[in-house]
């Protein structure tokens, strides 16, 4: 059989200039726009006899009507995405309840949000979410944008524009001048919209329980940190619910004769406290606060930081006349939002030998009773009870004096109500020696309310308690439980949401400020909600087991957080309020905070955990030496919602601030990795893993940053200097140096600051990029003429993320695919992956036009995607069936150049190879073509908690060329 040579392609012309004569006339024509998987081919069935065309998906592909339906109804610039993310859907993904959700959207407003969600949450989060989340959470957005004063919603253009889009305007102030900026688009919907902070599940969760349930027991972070108007609140204290709920009938029960339900309010604070109780004018009557150095767990400093709770409501009066409940509450309470007993449920040492008795200081029975409901009720816990008075006060030994400071024989000090002058003076006088107690782990209960001749409204009590005089112009008698603060109550009422002052630390316990920003109260919600961390939740349950939340709802009903939690419940409650924020860490250093849109760029924000300070754009978050602190940081990521993890360094240009570097968090250096297949070509969707030795344990190593490279197999990490930095590649195609260990990369001496380090990485796979074995033309008189384009928009890479479980899409401008003429039996042979011949000569490229006289029979043209391991590729293909011109009657192919619309010619600076030569017979070669004015872009419508922990064997080199086990941590 003899075998010729044939190009598939004439020379490169717009569509419109290949269009043939007016004598000519068009048999049939196709139009399609799809995306094609990897590895994967549209097919074009052509009968030159028949004169048709024909369109196939082998990957049996299509949109049902109400996925078409939803795609029509999205902006144009989201409808491709939503259409690729429909044609990828699995069954479990549930893509028509999806679309309907688009389609029986409440608002039209509400559209592009719901579309937006459906297409860029990632495949993981569609199978197991609970889908009203989508529609509740954006009607959530716009039921609070006309409750922010400082934040607007605004709608570009209108509900038939194709172009429309909502955003953000903000409302801030510069050096005194106020002025407005507009949030990006994008930005909007990836960091306000998108329900996703980082490693949590989309679905309804039971705060109290900590686990998945349907509604009412389970919420939503957007719409619960919000209203928190139902059992599982995060408001109520322990104090406010353990043993009894309190509520404002619980107040008005009170039978006090004539006095008031408070007889005074607390003014003038030093520690910003929990209100746990308000006057219906506002002001807080019952509070509780801790005030110490967060020192924890230590050989020197075994317990967490003890706890204030103060009232100015005669309480034991309420319980000798019936209602003891919340003075029962108040005894009971303990440190760390729990309950006093608390202690006795596990201990380890030294707190085995922890005091557990209780002191009442007292001078006399409280308002004339008979006894004293507070002895009462501290008995009913069957602790040791002792009574002092003042005069006992001044030579009490409480605490050690040396480590462990530990306090020495009790565990809580309560101050009954209506006590004399004297008391007080003596708690004044003594106040130091109290505070100790209580940073050594002690509880300091005082029951302020007394007579107006024994008021201490001008004395200081301990923790740095002040109130109003008690002379009957500032009482209270209608009362409701409040406790820690409402989200609502305090973020939205901002005029501004910033002033562009950076803030290197407002301390955690700051009072309110009602002037203050956005974020600045933003700040200080997160410190009084997360009021103590992990391991003063440890030292409160005495070892027991403490469980890391991931969703900021738990972790606002728990209290207690480190840098993870503190970072979740930032960006959970700025999305509340249509702030944009995502969360970032370095992974490798153990510490993540969050990043805020200021209208130009991204600026760190983050809140110091035990109730500590609140810092904005302080580039030294990440506690690098670079910027003044004691790290040196290795790889920096930002977080999207689909799993994409985005280089948080390198992005501004660095500036000066006392000497170190600000505007960025390290000095950096830049791993550029060429991942390839045993033929040199590009792999794409290979994760690039870099490794650095441990921060807690530098003999083992642990993972700093991964990136996955894209179409042209390239994948760039940018991470800290003065580290040592080793790599492993996983692919489809293969792993380097293999699945199991990590080779070597760059030396610590070798990361010198803005270095760049490209390196080869050859898998030893191979893309199944062959083309035909050989190319037999068809033989007979032309009968028909092939004409059209073929051209991919944009390719889709498909990565996964290293930690977080998640599959995320990223577009990328470029292309490359395989385009085989076949006839139907060559085609059989094509599809069944055998060795297969061609009618023509394959073309390759990211946009190509063809010509092609074709004699009878059937054919098919085959569009494929074999240069891509995981990149899907949208591809637009036009083409069309003429009557056969030249020799039998038609006029010539009019030249590229006379095109009067001066579309034709050749894009030169195209990745397509040129044309082979012409032979046996053939025609021209292929070319690469910019696509004709008007192409139509018209869709078809016929390491989880934080880091999954895995301790795996690596290798890597010596610096004497041997290997040695190293581990992952």
């Amino acid at each position: 059989m003899a075998v010729h040579r044939r190009s598939l392609v004439v020379a490169a012309v717009a569509l419109s200039a290949a269009r043939p004569a007016a004598s000519q006339d068009l048999r049939a024509e196709v139009d399609a726009t799809r995306t094609i998987p990897p590895g994967e081919h549209l097919a074009f069935r052509i009968d030159t006899a028949a004169g048709t065309i024909g369109f196939e998906d082998p990957t049996r592909r299509e949109l049902t009507p109400d996925q078409q339906a939803a795609v029509a109804a999205v902006p144009a610039w989201l409808a491709r995405d939503l259409a690729a993310a429909f044609l990828r859907m699995r069954t479990a993904e549930g893509p028509d309840e999806l679309a309907r959700l688009i389609l029986e959207a409440e608002d039209p407003l509400y559209v592009d949000e719901i579309g937006f969600l459906v297409a860029r949450l990632s495949p993981e989060d569609r199978r197991r979410m609970d889908r009203e989340i989508i529609p509740e959470s954006v009607r959530a957005i716009y039921e609070r944008d006309a409750e922010i004063a400082f934040a607007d919603l605004v709608e570009h253009g209108g509900p038939d524009d194709p172009d429309r889009y909502t955003t953000v305007i903000y409302r801030a102030i510069r050096d005194g001048t106020p002025f407005t900026f507009e949030l990006p688009r994008d930005v909007y919907y990836w960091q306000v919209v998108h329900p996703v902070l980082d490693g949590e599940q989309v679905v309804y969760m039971d705060p109290m329980r900590h686990r998945a349930a349907d509604p009412p027991d389970g919420v939503h972070w957007r719409s619960y940190l919000w209203t928190d108007r139902f059992e599982r609140s995060y408001q109520a204290a322990a104090v406010l619910t353990n043993p009894n709920r309190i509520t404002a009938a619980t107040f008005a029960a009170w039978s006090l004769g004539e006095r008031p339900r408070a007889f005074g309010h607390f003014v003038d604070l030093e520690v910003g406290p929990i209100e746990l109780v308000r006057a219906a004018t506002g002001e807080p009557v019952a509070v509780s606060f801790t005030r110490g150095d967060q020192r924890c767990g230590s050989n020197e400093y075994p317990n967490a930081d003890g706890m204030y709770f103060a009232t100015l409501s005669p309480v034991e009066l309420a319980a000798a006349n019936g209602a003891p409940e919340f003075l029962r509450n108040l005894v009971r309470a303990g440190g760390g939002n729990a309950d006093l007993l608390a202690s006795d449920v596990t201990s380890w040492t030294p707190l085995a030998v922890e005091p557990r008795s209780i002191l009442i200081l007292r001078d006399r029975l409280p308002f004339d009773l008979a006894a004293d409901p507070t002895e009462a009720a501290a008995a009913l816990l069957g602790r040791d009870v002792d009574l002092l008075s003042s005069a006992d006060l001044d030579a009490l030994d409480l605490s050690t004096d040396a480590a462990p400071f530990l306090n020495t024989t009790y565990n809580k000090i309560i101050v009954p109500s209506d006590q004399p002058r004297a008391l007080y003076e003596a708690l004044a006088r003594n106040a130091e020696k109290i505070e100790r107690f209580v940073d050594y782990g002690g509880m300091f209960e005082f029951h302020g309310a007394t007579r107006a001749e024994d008021d201490w409204s001008d004395l200081r009590m301990p923790g740095g308690i002040h109130a109003t005089p008690q002379d009957g112009t500032h009482a209270h008698d209608e009362l409701a439980p409040y406790g820690y603060p409402l989200l609502s109550d305090i973020v939205p009422q901002a005029e501004y949401l910033w002033d562009f002052v950076p803030q290197m630390g407002l301390p955690g316990d700051r009072a309110f400020d009602p002037a203050a920003t956005a974020l600045e109260r933003l700040g200080w919600w997160v410190s009084q909600v997360t009021t103590w961390n992990i391991q003063e939740k440890i030292c409160w349950t005495r070892g027991g087991v403490t469980a890391r939340y991931l969703t900021p709802q738990e972790i606002a009903y728990d209290h207690f957080g480190n840098c993870g939690e503190l970072q979740d419940l930032w960006t959970g409650a700025g999305r509340a309020n249509l702030i944009a924020v995502w969360n970032v860490g370095t992974i490798g250093d153990d510490h993540m905070w969050n990043e805020v849109w200021q209208g130009e760029q991204w600026i760190p924000v983050q809140v110091d955990w035990s109730d500590n300070d609140t810092r904005l754009e302080n580039w030294g978050v990440a506690y690098d030496a670079d910027t003044g602190g004691g790290k040196t940081i290795s790889g920096m990521d930002a977080f999207r919602g689909d799993g994409l993890s985005v280089a948080a360094l390198g992005r501004y240009a660095p500036t000066t601030l006392d000497d170190h570097l600000w505007n960025d968090y390290s000095r950096r250096v830049t791993l550029e990795a060429h991942v390839e297949d045993a033929d040199g070509n590009p792999v794409d969707g290979a994760l690039v893993l870099i490794a650095t030795p441990s921060l807690y344990d530098p003999s083992s190593l642990t993972i700093a940053a991964w990136r996955t490279t894209g179409p042209d197999g390239t994948a760039r990490v940018v991470v800290g200097e003065a580290n040592d930095y080793y790599v492993q590649i996983t692919s489809s195609l293969g792993a380097y140096p293999d699945a199991e260990h990590v080779d070597d990369w760059v030396t610590e001496e070798e990361a010198v600051p803005d270095a760049v380090f490209p390196r080869t990485f050859t898998l030893d796979g191979r893309l199944t990029l062959g083309g035909p074995d050989a190319v037999v033309p068809p033989a007979g008189a032309p009968v028909v003429r092939l004409a059209g384009e073929i051209a991919v928009t944009r390719e889709i890479l498909r990565g996964t993320s290293a930690a977080f479980s998640r599959t995320f899409s990223e577009p990328f401008d470029s292309g490359d695919v395989q385009v085989d003429l076949l006839t139907d039996d060559q085609y059989l042979q094509y599809f069944g992956g055998a060795p297969f011949v061609a009618a023509a000569d394959e073309a390759r490229g990211r946009t190509l036009s063809l010509d092609e006289s074709l004699p009878a029979g059937r054919f098919v043209l085959v569009v494929a995607n074999r240069a891509r391991a995981a990149t899907e590729q949208e591809v637009s293909v036009r083409l069309a069936l003429w009557d056969p011109g030249g020799e039998d009657g038609g006029e010539a192919v009019p030249d590229a150049s006379a095109d009067a619309g001066g579309e034709g010619g050749a894009d030169t600076g195209s990745d397509a190879e040129p044309p082979p030569a012409a032979a046996g017979g053939g025609g021209c070669g292929c070319r690469a073509a910019a696509a004709p004015a008007g192409w139509p872009a018209a869709l078809p419508l016929a390491a989880a908690a934080w880091f999954a922990r895995r301790r795996r064997e690596r290798r890597y080199r010596t610096p004497d060329g041997g290997r040695r086990p190293r581990s992952i941590a």
